[in-house]
This record gives structure tokens, C-alpha cells and sequence, in this order.
């Protein structure tokens, strides 16, 4: 369900990346909407920064893509490997877990030393 804004939140709404998707977005995303909306719910409620749980929230969706039986299905077929969608996963899988490892670290890394980077 997309709930709508306020009319004076959009200055506030401007600080975390998710929440103006809330409002602006079409129903066809509302699945990272709802999953940022709760990202953002959680890190308020924990005390952490909602910006950057957020991000990362993002990011890993856009990583657990890369692995996605669906576009892998779709990418074999482009390019005339249907039914080699297992040889392409086996390929795509090391990348995927080394780009999720960068990024656990990158956002370890911009909670703690490096959180000058996150407004």
C-alpha cells in the first residue's frame, strides 16, 4: 500500500532516500517501498542512522538481482544460452557473494570511521 505525504514533509523526506519513493513511486514498486519503509522504521527504532540502512537496504536488492533465477533466465535467453541457466549462476554466484562482502563492509565502515559520508 503506498500512503501519501504530507504537504510540509517534503523537506524531511529529502534525507532518506526511501521515503519519498513512498509517495512518488508507482504500485509496481511498492515491494521496496514497503521493505525501505520497514528498513527505515527499524533503524529509528534501534537508534541507528535510517539514511544509511536504507542505502544499504537498496544496494543489497540491486546485488540479490544478480543472482535472481528470473533475470538469469531472462540473460540466458538474450543471449542464446537457454537452459545453461545453472553454468551462468555458478558464474555470477562468486561475484555476487564478493560484491555482497564489499558492501557489509562498506556500510560497517560508513557506520563506525567513515560516517562523515552519510548526511
Amino acid at each position: 500500500m503506498i500512503r501519501a505525504s504530507p504537504p510540509n514533509a517534503a523537506a524531511s523526506m529529502a534525507s532518506v532516500p526511501c521515503e519519498s519513493t513512498l509517495s512518488t513511486r508507482a504500485p509496481a514498486f511498492s515491494s521496496h517501498s514497503t521493505a525501505c519503509a520497514l528498513q527505515v522504521t527499524a533503524a529509528k527504532n534501534a537508534g541507528l542512522n535510517p539514511t544509511l540502512l536504507a542505502a544499504a537496504n537498496s544496494s543489497g536488492g540491486v546485488l540479490g538481482k544478480m543472482i535472481s533465477p528470473q533475470n538469469l533466465a531472462i540473460g540466458a535467453a538474450a543471449v542464446g544460452m537457454a537452459g545453461r541457466e545453472g553454468d551462468l549462476f555458478r558464474k555470477v554466484l562468486l561475484w555476487s557473494v564478493l560484491l555482497v562482502l564489499v558492501m557489509c563492509v562498506l556500510v560497517y565502515l560508513q557506520s563506525t570511521v567513515l560516517s562523515w559520508m552519510v548526511v
